[in-house]
């Protein structure tokens, strides 16, 4: 593997970065094994840095990136006007204990859409953690079990029998598929112009705490 070797980025690119408490060599190969698609606990074995550095790392490169997605997506509605809300169709997502995850576009988020869905999908008297979209009130008296689980006061999990529920299996989801349309938009690009792409949208935005 090249690793970052042959990283090409201007002045300011450098400077930016370097404002980082993490070192810029440590950054740039950080990037590369990023980029080549190797797990944050692959990568911290390969590189020899705390397991926590690098999924820090690894989280800071991807919200930052969705952060200039969202942004692009905002400003081609604004500049598209009527019919632009197509950009921004809503995806529902039911993610199951094993591993399974049901996903399906819905025209809208209302609780007559979702609740149709999940009466479809999930069997009375199930276990369902939901976030606190209003949506889903009314799924106890459906026949559900059913609790919230509050990011907003972070609440992060709910405590059963000793064991920590959480809903984060579901957005893990949505972070690998945003993941998957940033290499697939980007296919094209060679390994050191994938590199300075991400390089460029770190540094646009706000600065790095690590």
């Amino acid at each position: 593997m090249n690793k970052y070797a042959f990283v090409s980025c201007g002045d300011t690119i450098t400077t930016k970065l370097a404002r980082s408490r993490l070192a810029l060599d440590i950054w740039y190969e950080l990037l590369w094994w990023f980029v080549y698609d190797f797990t944050a606990n692959k990568t911290a074995k390969e590189v020899k840095l705390p397991q926590k550095l690098v999924h820090r790392c690894f989280f800071t490169i991807r919200n930052r990136r969705s952060e200039k997605r969202e942004k692009l997506r905002r400003v081609n509605a604004v500049k598209r006007g009527r019919g632009a809300k197509t950009l921004l169709q809503p995806v529902f997502g039911i993610y199951q204990r094993n591993g399974t995850v049901y996903v399906k576009f819905v025209k809208d988020t209302g609780k007559k859409t979702l609740q149709k869905i999940i009466k479809g999908k999930i069997v009375l008297e199930s276990d369902v953690y939901s976030d606190t979209w209003t949506a889903y009130d009314g799924l106890k008296k459906k026949g559900y079990k059913h609790e919230t689980i509050d990011h907003g006061n972070k609440e992060y999990f709910k405590k059963k029998e000793n064991k920590k529920i959480h809903i984060n299996g579901i957005e893990g989801f949505w972070g690998y598929m945003k993941e998957q349309e940033f290499r697939f938009n980007y296919r094209n690009l060679s390994t050191e112009e994938m590199v300075a792409k991400i390089i460029k949208i770190l540094v646009k935005s706000a600065p790095l705490n690590d």
